[in-house]
C-alpha cells in the first residue's frame, strides 16, 4: 500500500538536508533538540484531506506545550522544539469548535493525557467532519535533528446502514443506543484514541425507508461489546420495535450493515467480516429468539 505524505514532508527533508542550519543559529546552552515530523495518511483513501485546524502537543519529562496551526504549510515553516532526549507528540486535526468538536483536559503547564477528551457538542455538525489523529515517539539529542513519521487516523467511525423490501406503507427509523459521550486521546508508547464509558443517549440516525443511511457516529461506549441499536418499524396499524445488536463500533473504523426487511425479528444478532483493511461488512446471519 503506497503512503502519500502531506506537504510537512517536503520541508522536514529540506531541514535534514541542511537549510535548518542555515537560518537557526544554535544555542550550545540550552538543552533542547529539534523536530520536524512527516505527516502522512494511514488510509490513503483520505489523501487530499483538508487540514484547516492542527493542534499538536508535546509531551516530556521536562515540560510540555501545545500550538495549534491553521494548516499544514504554517506548521511546516518551523520544527518543534523539545527537550533533549525522549519526548511524545501527538496531533490532532480539523477538531475546531468550527467542526463541532470540543476539546477539554489540556492545561497549559502540565499535560496528562488521561485528562484529555475530544467531545462532539453538535452532532449534527458531525456528518462530513472527521477529524484526524496521529503521534510519534522520538528521542533526539540536544541540538539534533529528527524526522518521525506520524499517520493521521480518522478518530470517529463511519457507518453506512441499507434495508431492502421496505414496504411502501412502511417507516423503518434507527436509534443508536450506547454511543460514547466522547473519546480519551493518548499520548506515549501506547498512543491512541479510546472511547469514554459514558454514554451520550439515545441518537436517531435517520429512516432506512428514506434510503441507505450513511454518517459518522460516535464510537461504542468503552467496556461494551456490542453496538446496539433500536429499529422502529411503523405501518399503518402500528409500530413494532427491533433490538439489533452488532459488533462494537471502535474508533476510525468504517462498518456496513445491510438487512432485509422480509428476515425482521423481534430481537436480532448481527456477524461480521473484515474487507482488506479498513472496512467491516455486517450481515445478519441467524435468529435469536428470547
Amino acid at each position: 500500500m503506497k503512503t502519500r505524505y502531506i506537504f510537512a514532508a517536503l520541508a522536514a527533508t529540506l531541514l535534514l538536508a541542511g537549510c535548518f542550519q542555515d537560518v537557526h543559529e544554535l544555542d550550545p546552552s540550552r538543552n533542547v533538540g529539534f523536530v520536524a515530523p512527516e505527516l502522512s495518511w494511514a488510509n490513503p483513501a483520505d489523501a487530499g484531506t483538508d487540514i484547516h485546524d492542527l493542534l499538536v502537543v508535546v509531551n516530556s519529562e521536562e515540560g510540555a506545550y501545545s500550538k495549534h496551526y491553521s494548516n499544514v504549510r504554517e506548521f511546516a515553516r518551523e520544527p518543534l522544539e523539545v527537550p533533549a532526549g525522549e519526548s511524545s507528540i501527538l496531533f490532532l486535526a480539523n477538531a475546531g469548535e468550527a467542526d463541532g468538536y470540543q476539546l477539554s483536559g489540556l492545561p497549559a503547564t502540565k499535560f496528562t493525557m488521561a485528562e484529555m477528551f475530544l467531545y462532539y457538542p453538535l452532532l449534527s455538525a458531525l456528518m462530513g467532519h472527521n477529524c484526524y489523529m496521529g503521534s510519534a515517539e522520538v528521542m533526539v539529542g540536544k541540538n539534533e535533528f529528527e524526522a518521525p513519521i506520524a499517520p493521521l487516523k480518522p478518530v470517529l467511525p463511519r457507518i453506512s446502514l441499507s434495508m431492502s423490501n421496505i414496504p411502501e406503507r412502511a417507516r423503518v427509523s434507527v436509534v443508536l443506543s450506547n454511543a460514547a459521550a466522547s473519546v480519551r486521546l493518548n499520548c506515549g508508547s501506547k498512543a491512541g484514541v479510546e472511547p469514554a464509558s459514558e454514554s451520550l443517549g439515545n441518537i436517531e440516525l435517520g429512516d432506512l425507508d428514506k434510503g441507505d443511511i450513511k454518517t459518522l457516529v460516535p464510537p461504542t461506549v468503552d467496556g461494551a461489546s456490542t453496538c446496539d441499536m433500536t429499529l422502529s418499524v411503523t405501518m399503518p396499524d402500528g409500530t413494532k420495535t427491533v433490538q439489533l445488536h452488532a459488533p462494537r463500533m471502535d474508533c476510525g473504523g468504517e462498518y456496513s450493515l445491510s438487512l432485509d426487511y422480509k428476515n425482521l425479528i423481534i430481537k436480532m444478532d448481527v456477524g461480521s467480516f473484515i474487507i482488506e483493511n479498513w472496512d467491516v461488512e455486517h450481515s445478519y446471519d441467524g435468529r435469536i429468539y428470547e
